[in-house]
């Protein structure tokens, strides 16, 4: 699937625009570039931008769930019926206004796979609706970096909006040198704690430094490799290679 890569500043704007127009996004990208971090971070804010002040994010993680997680447990009720009781993070996200973040989307197993799609499309878990201020953001390792990776069905990917995002050397640096805040939207934050020492802040912060001279640094080597001589031996220096001893 072709699709333009976004940073993770980019990301949230389209992840804002996709909860406004009432769509479900589906953010991809390699492991550990803190998709999961951003969604969390962004739960406030969309939750304000919906009328609801008290906004958690809440989140399933779908690669170790089974169907009856999504699809509800059946429970015999007292007349002999059964019903199927939601439990967990699909019981807040039907009873409460929340973020519901899907992670690990195409990594679920085969089971859940029917259940999680009803999920996204019609918003029903088993036999209860999701709450109408509940929304839902779906995450997931690329299908060729994760263990048991799925490709996406066409009724699917038809019905998501797909965004490719990888992180800016830059937003990395924000990161590691203290001041992903305001980028992030006050969600991503380094932990404030008393072991936080001096010394630990300047290690981060030239860490960021280096990410950011990483670039002309590969581009010089790559100069310098352009213009190296050329590692063959002279006349001279091969005749004495080659002369018996």
């Amino acid at each position: 699937m072709d699709l333009p890569t976004l940073n993770l500043h980019d990301t949230t704007v389209a992840i804002a625009a996709c909860v406004r127009a009432g769509r479900v996004p589906l953010a991809l990208g390699p492991p550990g570039i803190a998709k999961t971090t951003l969604a969390r971070a962004i739960a406030q804010s969309i939750g304000e931008a919906l009328g609801y002040p008290d906004y958690p994010a809440v989140i399933c993680i779908l690669s170790n769930r089974e169907s009856v997680d999504v699809g509800g447990w059946p429970v015999v009720c007292a007349d002999d019926t059964v019903e199927n009781k939601l439990v967990g993070s699909l019981r807040i996200a039907a009873e409460r206004p929340c973020l519901l973040i899907l992670d690990e989307f195409l990594t679920c197993p085969q089971s859940v796979q029917g259940p999680a799609l009803r999920l996204t499309l019609e918003r029903v878990a088993g036999e209860q609706p999701l709450h109408e201020g509940t929304r839902i953001i779906c995450l997931a390792n690329n299908p060729d970096e994760a263990p048991g990776g799925i490709q996406m069905t066409a009724a699917l990917a038809n019905r998501l909006v797909i965004m490719k995002c990888l992180p800016l050397v830059t937003e990395v640096a924000d990161f590691f040198e203290g001041q992903p805040a305001a980028r992030f939207d006050g969600g991503f934050t380094l932990p404030d704690e008393a072991t936080w020492t001096t010394r630990k802040a300047q290690l981060m912060s030239s860490v960021g430094s280096l990410f950011r001279v990483l670039p002309s640094l590969r581009r010089r080597l790559r100069r310098s490799t352009m213009a190296s001589p050329s590692p063959r031996p002279g006349p001279g220096r091969r005749a004495a290679m080659s002369s018996p001893r």
